[in-house]
């Protein structure tokens, strides 16, 4: 019987180590082709898994894509997402992607409780301050 729980334990430390590459391999979204294929639709679709990893890279590949269809999901989990790492790539997406309608959820995210989304959210304000030539 002993066994049988270390061997589960194992397994989920592995499964815990492998993140969102073992997501992929079950089926779930592949986010890398996406992003290579410039499917915006399904990394923006991304940003609602109920997969913490999966928002992280979404919301890291939108930015990289800077398209703008990705504004009103990336303000979204800016404002809502309870993990603090998904709403500073959000911030930072954002500020990457250099859309207006940013500016004032990233203000708000200047109080933010987490230094890492303070800090994306005014490295992301002087990017659209560069944008605009402010």
């Amino acid at each position: 019987m002993r066994g049988n729980a270390v061997t589960r334990i194992v397994l989920l430390m592995i499964v815990l180590a492998m993140g969102a590459s073992l997501i992929v391999a079950c089926g779930g979204p592949d986010l890398e082709s996406a992003a290579e294929e410039g499917d915006v639709d399904a990394l923006i679709e991304a940003l609602q898994s109920d997969n913490v990893e999966v928002r992280r890279d979404a919301a890291r590949m939108l930015g990289d894509a800077g398209d703008e269809r990705a504004v009103p999901a990336l303000i979204e989990r800016l404002e809502e997402d309870e993990d603090e790492f998904v709403r500073a790539f959000s911030a930072s997406a954002l500020g990457d992607i250099g859309d207006e309608r940013a500016i004032e959820p990233l203000q708000n995210a200047l109080e933010d409780e987490d230094e890492r989304v303070r800090d994306a959210a005014a490295a992301s304000l002087n990017q659209l301050g560069a944008a605009a030539g402010n």
